[in-house]
């Protein structure tokens, strides 16, 4: 069972925990985790909750469920 965080990305694709993620400006991909509270990503050097990003710059591409990478 995964968890929807309430965010949206920039298609309108609901983001899930789990969710692999594209961030605007961001080689590579991140995983969408809950973590002390908060539902987040980790960007190069911390923890990034999606409160603190605009989810619009987000694009879903997959998940860790799925997806063999």
């Amino acid at each position: 069972v995964v968890q929807f965080t309430g965010f949206k990305d920039f298609d309108g694709n609901e983001i899930y925990e789990g969710d692999k993620i594209k961030y605007k400006n961001f080689k590579g991909y991140s995983t969408i985790v809950f973590e002390n509270g908060a539902f987040g990503y980790y960007g190069i050097s911390c923890f990034i909750t999606l409160l603190e990003t605009n989810a619009e710059h987000i694009e879903v591409i997959g998940n860790v469920f799925q997806d063999s990478e």
